[in-house]
């Protein structure tokens, strides 16, 4: 329903201001960064979000102000991952990072769960920063205000899951020692298996249009007007 993803959307950039303002931050220079490979629908979620901002730095640049009432200077990337560029996505945030010097980066990444209630259900927001890769065991460098200098605020929605959190979760539900399972049948299947729901493909439209209009919202105080 367009009403309700217009609500959530309007949820989500509620609760991205109320960190805001408990971080004592008022950004005027935003970095969006839409992580994930775009040629994985699971992992699409962030370059198909980063397609949907609203781009203004080029304008704040060449100072076009009759075109900047109501935004503020906003920059977006899509770094990809190591597989396409051969370099970290760290690496590549950190140095558009230090060349743009933004106020805030708002990093968004598909996730992975346990809890297959959770998948294409449930947006997780942080200010502490985001491991892209972790999920499925592929650990690299955080993007944290830690590492990068500057305020990281984290958007993630999960959209796969594995075999083994789905087998665990089955055997959870009867009497049976879901535990001594896994662990015996760890020795002879991968569990660790990833897998997204059939309907990925449509659902990861509407996950984006969200995401990407609570950002919207969010970072241009106009947006609706403009």
């Amino acid at each position: 329903d367009h009403d309700l993803r217009d609500e959530i959307a309007v949820a989500i950039q509620e609760n991205m201001q109320k960190m805001l303002d408990e971080m004592h931050l008022d950004p005027q220079k935003i970095l969006v960064v839409g992580l994930g490979n775009r040629f994985i629908t699971s992992d699409a979620l962030g370059p198909e979000v980063a397609d949907d901002i609203m781009v203004t730095a080029h304008l704040y640049t060449y100072e076009r102000k009759e075109l900047l009432d109501g935004t503020r200077n906003v920059a977006v990337i899509q770094p990809g991952v190591m597989g396409q560029t051969g370099m970290e996505s760290f690496a590549i945030v950190d140095a558009i990072s230090k060349s743009y010097e933004p106020d805030l980066i708002i990093a968004v990444d598909a996730l992975a769960t346990r809890n297959t209630d959770r998948i294409n259900r449930v947006v997780q927001i942080n200010n502490t920063g985001i491991q892209p890769g972790s999920g499925v065991g592929n650990h690299r460098l955080s993007l944290s205000q830690k590492t990068l200098g500057v305020p990281v605020i984290a958007v993630g929605i999960a959209t796969v899951t594995s075999i083994g959190a789905i087998l665990k979760e089955a055997l959870l539900q009867t009497d049976i020692d879901a535990d001594e399972i896994l662990s015996a049948l760890h020795e002879h299947n991968n569990l660790d298996l990833v897998v997204t729901p059939k309907s990925m493909d449509d659902e990861l439209k509407h996950l984006s249009y969200i995401v990407s209009k609570s950002l919207n919202i969010l970072i241009h105080p106009g947006y609706e007007r403009l």
